[in-house]
């Protein structure tokens, strides 16, 4: 027997779990169908520990046509935290064939077995060798993860129109079916030019890794499943992505779009067949795509009762020392018990807090559970907060102070914290990724003459229109107002969601370090620009400071028919003070204080305010709240390296939360003043 084995059209696609002290892998890929339509295809995987002299196992399994000609291997019994080496592809064989009956009852084959000989006569030139190492079962280990969602490839409304329409045989070549496919693969190169110079330990893509509605959601919709499938392959057979998820465990959670906006309908009335269809279609394919490579439980009954769905797609694992919890917020959404979660589930995820709870538990939620996102506001109802507010109850009852949501959707990159009131109590750190890719005007990845003809006007025309009304502007988020329908929440939580981070809305992706005290939030733009960075100890432990010297390095103001700078300078001389005693910092370090004020203005105008200008406005009276944020950097300055962030909101009851002033002059929206601070421990 002398057989090539052929490279794969999809995948490699790998994920990880524990299992006995061991890891077992759960590998995807999807092969070619037989050109005959009369040849039997079948996965083959060999594998081998990265030292020398280390022998490889082999497995194989048949690729179905109903999982569009792919399949999933699981290997058991890997070491943890271990490099291994593998390749993975498909061979066709005519049925009935020796060659058929040898891969029909092969199995696991090592060197101990008698069909090593016959495993070595097979060709794997052509297959390029990929490495990876396995998650960690060491509680003291950190893992780092590139976190991701929404990479949104607009659909050629022209060729997805005109393949439906022309008979088979006639139809446009379908890789002329998604816009921007060079652009919205580079991102994936520069996570994997992070992973080169760190080595992350997963991926997690959280959602939106399709967007099967865009640009057809009104004619020819997707609907079929076939159309779903071409979606799949054409997003994730491009290099870059292929490349990453070959080389790095990678977990998958769906959203929305991979059925279509807002799924699933908020309308309470029965399911029509058409939904029906629809909807089943868009999770077979999710199933094979994304879920298949995922450590779920593939022999659990999906709380629906849905025979037409064959398992349950929320799942957890561990990576080092914090334990993972993915929801699916999609599939088990019932308006009309205004639930988005079964009761399975919600019980499954409540065991899971309540279980290792000196660990850091990280929850992956497709739609963040906050800051509110006010310019989507149909989105969430009722059944959205009451959830959430059960979660945040139990991680509060429970007593936990690790506890991090991953999460997408927004279109926009930012990391919150919701506190606890107890010192060194319940802190909940909400991390957001998004978007992977959202097209610019005037890109063009056009390499034919169709592409200029289909791809040229219409595609700017439709940019431009999506650039407008798509884009989001950081005012879209509530994230330093009171946590929104808190009513059910229990008194442990302060009011006020807490943004120290950025708002980033442009392309990005995000690395989050952890480790068993802390984490790190890093966030890159699509040039692999390191563009914010957070740092958040899990345990606010303070120190006392002696503030040794002060410096006015910058003013900036937006400004309406103000003056009454001077409060600002007596409002900073006496909470400077206060504020640097509860900032955690090394010696000798730097300090950033920024004013923002919470003001609903009429009409303003922007100026950036020099320390020796003149201001001079007319007299308004009026009161206005003000916000503190002070940041902590390393004595370099330059390089801004971020030890803490603190915000306080002050208040006329001299409890040092909130204050309110009443100037008989001006009106300040928003001011900013840049100090550098020395001090060092008392």
């Amino acid at each position: 027997m002398v057989a090539t084995v052929q490279p794969l059209h999809v995948g490699a696609i790998i994920g990880m779990k524990e299992n006995n002290n061991k890891i077992k892998a759960f590998v995807f890929g999807k092969g070619e169908q037989g050109k005959d339509g009369n040849t039997n295809i079948y996965g083959v995987i060999r594998i081998k520990v990265k030292v020398q002299n280390s022998t490889y196992q082999y497995h194989v399994k048949k690729m179905e046509e109903s999982l569009d000609w792919s399949c999933g291997i699981e290997i058991i019994d890997l070491e943890p935290d271990t490099k291994y080496t593998y390749q993975f592809g498909w061979v066709g064989v005519a049925p009935n064939s020796e060659d058929d009956t040898f891969l029909k009852t092969t199995g696991v084959v090592t060197s101990n077995n008698n069909n090593v000989v016959a495993w070595n006569s097979f060709e794997w030139h052509l297959l390029d060798e990929f490495e990876i190492k396995t998650l960690s079962l060491n509680s003291n280990s950190g893992c780092s993860i590139g976190l991701g969602s929404c990479r949104w490839m607009l659909q050629n409304p022209v060729v997805s129109i005109s393949n439906k329409i022309l008979p088979k045989g006639l139809t446009i070549d379908e890789g002329h079916i998604i816009w921007y496919k060079t652009e919205a693969d580079a991102i994936y190169k520069q996570i994997f030019n992070q992973h080169k110079e760190n080595p992350l330990t997963q991926v997690i893509l959280c959602g939106d890794q399709i967007y099967a509605d865009y640009l057809s959601t009104w004619i020819f919709p997707t609907v079929e499943k076939d159309d779903y499938y071409r979606l799949y392959r054409l997003a994730f057979s491009q290099e870059n992505i292929k490349n990453l998820m070959a080389r790095i465990p990678t977990f998958m959670i769906m959203d929305d779009h991979e059925f279509k906006n807002e799924f699933p309908d908020k309308d309470v009335s029965p399911e029509t067949q058409g939904q029906r269809t629809h909807k089943i279609n868009a999770i077979k394919a999710y199933q094979i795509y994304q879920d298949m490579h995922n450590p779920t439980n593939k022999n659990q009954t999906h709380p629906t009762g849905d025979n037409d769905i064959s398992n349950t797609f929320w799942y957890s694992y561990q990576d080092g020392c914090a334990d993972f919890f993915v929801m699916d917020l999609r599939t088990e959404c019932n308006p009309i018990e205004d639930k988005i979660i079964s009761q399975q589930q919600e019980d499954a995820l409540m065991q899971w807090l309540s279980e290792r709870k000196d660990r850091v538990k990280c929850i992956v939620s497709s739609t963040p559970l906050f800051p509110e996102n006010k310019r989507e506001l149909y989105r969430y109802g009722h059944k959205y907060y009451n959830d959430r507010n059960k979660i945040l109850n139990k991680i509060a009852q429970e007593k936990l102070t690790k506890v991090i949501f991953l999460s997408g959707d927004f279109h926009c990159s930012m990391t919150s914290i919701l506190e606890g009131k107890e010192i060194n109590g319940t802190k909940v750190i909400q991390v957001i990724s998004s978007p992977l890719y959202e097209p610019h005007f005037f890109h063009t990845d056009s390499t034919s003459p169709l592409d200029w003809i289909i791809d040229g006007a219409i595609k700017n025309a439709v940019s431009a229109i999506v650039e407008s009304v798509g884009g989001r502007k950081p005012s879209n988020f509530g994230y330093d107002e009171k946590i929104p329908h808190s009513e059910n929440l229990l008194g442990s939580y302060k009011e006020q969601v807490v943004t120290p981070s950025q708002v980033i809305t442009e392309n990005n992706f995000t690395r989050v370090n952890i480790s068993t005290d802390k984490v790190e939030v890093l966030v890159f733009n699509e040039n692999g620009q390191q563009i914010d960075r957070n740092l958040f100890s899990f345990e606010n432990q303070p120190k006392k400071f002696t503030l040794k010297s002060l410096k006015c390095e910058e003013v900036t103001a937006t400004i309406t028919n103000t003056t009454g700078i001077s409060l600002f300078d007596k409002a900073l001389s006496q909470t400077v003070d206060a504020a640097v005693g509860l900032v955690k910092a090394t010696d000798d370090c730097l300090l950033e204080v920024y004013v923002d004020n919470q003001i609903n203005l009429f009409k303003k105008f922007t100026k950036s305010m020099k320390k020796n200008d003149n201001w001079i406005f007319e007299n308004t009276e009026f009161s206005y709240n003000y916000r503190i944020t002070i940041k902590l950097f390393e004595e370099d300055y330059t390089n801004k390296r971020l030890l803490g962030v603190l915000d306080i909101l002050q208040d006329s009851d001299e409890t040092k939360t909130k204050h309110t002033f009443y100037p008989k002059q001006g009106e300040v929206d928003k001011f900013r003043y840049t100090l550098s601070y020395s001090i060092s421990n008392q």
